[in-house]
C-alpha cells in the first residue's frame, strides 16, 4: 500500500523524474495536495512528495504541456473552479501551480490537441454547470481562457478520441446526473459541434474510449454509478453510437479503463468499484466475458484507476486511489487478465540514479563515405544519437554522440539534402519532435534542425513517397503516421496525418501491391495488428484492408520476400508471445494469416536477411529479457527451421543486419545496454 495525503481520489501514471520507471501522482482531495510517489522499477515505491493545489483538487493528468520532454501536471480544483498547471522539471519536482478558470465544480480532465497545431490543450467537465470547457495551449504550458459548451448533462469525467473518423479529436463525457453519455464532435480548430446524447444504463461516474469490437471504429464504455454495470455502445465510425449494452461489474464502479491486461489483442474492461478491482475480459467482438473481481484487504470507496507495467515484467498493472484510508494500491497483473494485489509496504525518499544511455534503436549507413558500414544508435535515457564508425573488420571506433530531444526512441540514415552525404533522422518521444543531423561526410553532423513531429512519436522511416525523386520522411504518432514530404535541400514539408490505427509503434515504407510505389506499413502494439496504407506516388495513401492480425504485442514489422514468389511478405516481432510471425504478401497489399515461430523472451525488433549465404531470407530477432538473438533460417518456401540461440548484450532491443567486416556475410549488430556484434559465417 502506497501512503499518500488526505482522501486521494485520482490517480495518473508516469516517467515523472525521467529515471525510466513509471511513478505515481494522486490528487488529494481534503489536504489540497498532489502527491508524486517515486517508482522504483520493480512495484514498489518511495516515499511522497506533495505539493499545493487549489481547493478540493479532483482529476490528475500527466503530460507535458511545453514540449520541453518533461511530464508535467494538470489538475482540476473542483473547490475554487479552476485547473492548476505544475510545470515539470524532469527530476521528480514541480514548479508552482498556475491556475486557469473553469466552469462550476470542475471533476474530470483530459489533454489532446484539439486544433491540430501541434500543442496539447485542455478539455475540463464541469459538473456543476453542466458544460466542458476547451483551453487552448500555447506550447510553452500556458493556455487561454476557456470556451465552454453545454454537455447536455452534468458532466463526471471526459475522454478523447477520433469518434467519426475524420482525423479531428472529439469528446465524450459521462453526465453523472442522467443515465447519458455527451457527445461533441470536434472541428479540427479547437471548436466543437453541439452536443448528442445517448441513453446509458445508468448514471455514469466514468468514461473509456476504444475499439472494442475491432472493426477500427471507436466504441464508449461507461461505469455506472448506481446499478453495478458498465455500458458498452459500439460506434458506427461516423460519430454516432448503438444503443448501450450493460454488463454486470459487481459492485459499484467508480473509474474505468479500456485496456489489454489479457494480452490477447482483445480491448478488456478494467473498473475500481466498492469491492475491489472489477475485470471484464474482452472478445474482441464487442462483447465480454462476466466479471471477475480482485477484492482488497483495504477500505472500500475506491474513486480512481491508472494503468502502467509497474514492475517492468511487460504485463499491464494497476494503481488504484482508496479516499477512505488515504493509500493507492498496487495489482501486478500476470499478463492473462489476473491479477496480485501487492504487499502493503512502507517506502524510503531516495531517486534512483540514471540507467545510463540505454540504446533503443539503430541504423546503418556509411557515414563517413570511407565504404564501410558505420551504425547510428539513439540512446534513450541521455538523450543522445551516438556514432560508431566502422572498420571494416567488424570492429569500430570510439563512440561519439550527439544531443538530441528528451527520449530519442527511433533513427533512420538517409541523404536528406541531396549532397551525397548519409543524414540522420532521429524521433523523440518525450518531445514530440524530428530531428535532423546533416552529414558532414566524415562521419561527423551539424546543422540539425527540429520539427514538431506530432504526439508521442515512436518510429521514422525515409523514402521517396511522392516520387520526386527526394527523400520523405515518415514518422508514427499516437493517431497515425504522419508524413513529411522532402523538399531536396533537407527542409520538410508540413506534417500530413495518414490515419491508420490509433497508437501506431513501429514503420516501413516497402512496395506492398507491387505497382512502384512505396507503401506505408504499421505495426500497432497494442492492438495486434498490422495496417498497410497503399501510395498513390504523390504522398498520399489509402487503405489496403482494415487490419491484419500478428501475434500478440508487435514490437516492429520487416518486409521480403520470404518464399521467392516476388511478393513482399512481412514478420513481426510479437513482445508478449515471445514470437516472430510470418505474413505472406498476396501481391495486393493483403496477407495470409499469420503463422508463429518461437522466439526468446520479449522479442523487441525482427531484421530480415540472408544470413546463413544459401539465397533464402532469414529472420534475426533481439529479445530483450534473455539477452538474446534468435536465428530462424528461412526455407525458401515461407517457412522457416527452428531458432538457432545467440547470447548478446543485456536487454537486446534492435538488430540490424550488414556486411560489417567486408566478407560477404550479413552480420548483426545488436543494441542493448551496449552494442554487441555478432559476425556472420557461412554454414557448411
Amino acid at each position: 500500500m502506497v501512503r499518500c495525503g488526505t482522501s486521494p481520489v485520482s490517480v495518473a501514471v508516469g516517467d515523472l523524474n525521467g529515471d525510466g520507471e513509471l511513478d505515481l501522482a494522486v490528487t488529494n482531495f481534503n489536504d489540497n495536495t498532489v502527491s508524486v510517489v517515486p517508482g522504483k522499477g520493480d512495484g514498489t515505491f518511495d516515499a511522497q512528495v506533495t505539493y499545493a493545489t487549489g481547493s478540493l483538487p479532483q482529476s490528475v493528468a500527466a503530460e507535458d504541456l511545453n514540449g520541453d520532454g518533461k511530464l508535467d501536471l494538470v489538475v482540476v480544483n473542483y473547490g475554487d473552479n479552476t485547473v492548476g498547471v505544475l510545470l515539470g522539471e524532469g527530476d521528480g519536482t514541480f514548479d508552482a501551480q498556475v491556475t486557469y478558470a473553469t466552469g462550476s465544480e470542475p471533476r474530470s480532465v483530459a489533454a489532446g490537441d484539439l486544433n491540430g497545431d501541434g500543442k496539447l490543450d485542455l478539455v475540463v467537465a464541469n459538473h456543476s454547470d453542466n458544460t466542458v470547457s476547451v483551453l487552448l495551449g500555447d506550447g510553452n504550458g500556458a493556455f487561454a481562457a476557456q470556451v465552454t459548451y453545454d454537455t447536455g448533462g452534468s458532466p463526471s469525467s471526459v475522454a478523447l478520441g477520433d469518434l467519426n473518423g475524420d482525423g479531428k479529436l472529439d469528446l465524450a463525457l459521462a453526465n453523472g446526473t442522467f443515465a447519458e453519455v455527451g457527445v461533441l464532435l470536434g472541428n479540427g480548430d479547437g471548436t466543437m459541434a453541439p452536443a448528442e446524447v445517448y441513453r446509458t444504463a445508468s448514471t455514469s461516474s466514468a468514461v473509456a474510449i476504444a475499439d472494442i469490437n475491432g472493426d477500427d471504429d471507436l466504441d464508449l464504455a461507461l461505469a455506472g454509478l448506481y446499478d453495478e454495470t458498465v455500458s458498452v455502445l459500439l460506434g458506427k465510425g461516423d460519430g454516432t453510437f448503438a444503443a448501450q449494452v450493460a454488463y454486470a461489474t459487481g459492485s459499484v464502479p467508480k473509474a474505468i479503463a479500456a485496456a489489454d491486461p489479457s494480452g490477447d489483442g482483445k480491448p478488456d474492461l478494467v473498473l475500481a468499484t466498492y469491492g475491489g478491482l472489477s475485470v471484464l475480459l474482452g472478445k474482441g467482438d464487442g462483447t465480454f466475458n462476466e466479471h471477475v473481481t480482485y477484492e482488497s484487504a483495504s477500505e472500500p470507496e475506491r474513486n480512481a484507476l491508472a494503468a502502467g507495467d509497474l514492475n517492468g515484467d511487460g504485463k499491464l498493472d494497476f494503481a488504484m486511489a482508496h479516499s477512505r484510508n488515504d493509500t493507492v494500491s498496487i495489482l501486478l497483473g500476470d499478463g492473462d487478465g489476473t491479477f496480485a494485489w501487492q504487499a502493503r509496504y512502507a517506502t524510503g525518499s531516495k531517486v534512483d540514479p540514471g540507467l545510463g544511455p540505454f540504446p533503443v534503436s539503430a541504423a546503418v549507413g556509411d557515414l563517413n563515405d570511407d565504404g564501410k558500414p558505420d551504425l547510428a544508435v539513439v540512446n534513450y535515457v541521455d538523450d543522445t544519437v551516438g556514432v560508431l564508425l566502422g572498420k571494416g573488420d567488424g570492429a569500430f571506433a570510439d563512440y561519439m554522440s550527439y544531443d538530441v530531444g528528451p527520449g530519442p526512441h527511433a533513427v533512420a540514415a538517409g541523404d536528406l539534402n541531396g549532397d551525397g552525404k548519409v543524414d540522420l533522422a532521429v524521433v523523440s518521444r518525450d518531445s514530440d519532435t524530428l530531428e535532423m543531423l546533416f552529414g558532414n561526410g566524415d562521419g561527423t553532423f551539424a546543422g540539425q534542425v527540429t520539427y514538431d513531429a506530432g504526439i508521442d512519436p515512436s518510429s521514422v522511416a525515409m523514402g521517396d513517397l511522392n516520387g520526386d525523386g527526394r527523400l520523405d520522411v515518415a514518422v508514427t504518432v499516437s493517431a497515425g503516421v504522419e508524413v513529411l514530404l522532402g523538399e531536396g535541400d533537407g527542409s520538410l514539408a508540413s506534417p500530413a496525418l495518414q490515419v491508420t490505427a490509433t497508437l501506431p509503434t513501429a514503420v516501413i515504407l516497402e512496395d506492398m501491391n507491387g505497382d512502384g510505389q512505396l507503401d506505408i506499413t504499421v505495426s500497432n502494439l497494442y492492438f495486434d495488428s498490422l495496417h498497410v496504407m497503399l501510395g498513390k506516388g504523390d504522398g498520399t495513401f489509402t487503405r489496403a484492408v482494415g487490419h491484419v492480425d500478428t501475434g500478440n504485442e508487435p514490437m516492429v514489422v520487416a518486409a521480403g520476400d520470404l518464399n521467392g514468389d516476388g511478393k513482399l511478405d512481412l514478420a513481426t516481432a510479437d513482445r508478449a508471445d515471445g514470437t516472430a510471425s510470418v505474413l505472406l504478401g498476396e501481391g495486393d497489399g493483403k496477407f495470409a494469416s499469420k503463422v508463429p515461430y518461437d522466439a526468446g523472451r520479449s522479442p523487441s525488433s525482427v531484421t530480415v536477411g540472408d544470413l546463413d549465404g544459401d539465397g533464402k531470407l532469414d529472420l534475426a530477432v533481439s529479445n530483450s529479457s534473455d539477452n538474446t538473438v534468435s536465428v530462424l533460417l528461412g526455407r525458401g518456401d515461407g517457412t522457416f527451421a527452428p531458432q538457432v540461440i545467440y547470447p548478446s548484450v543485456a536487454d537486446s532491443r534492435a538488430a540490424v543486419a550488414e556486411d560489417l567486416n567486408g566478407d560477404g556475410m550479413l552480420d548483426l549488430a545488436v543494441a542493448g545496454s551496449g552494442v554487441s556484434v555478432l559476425l556472420g559465417r557461412c554454414l557448411p
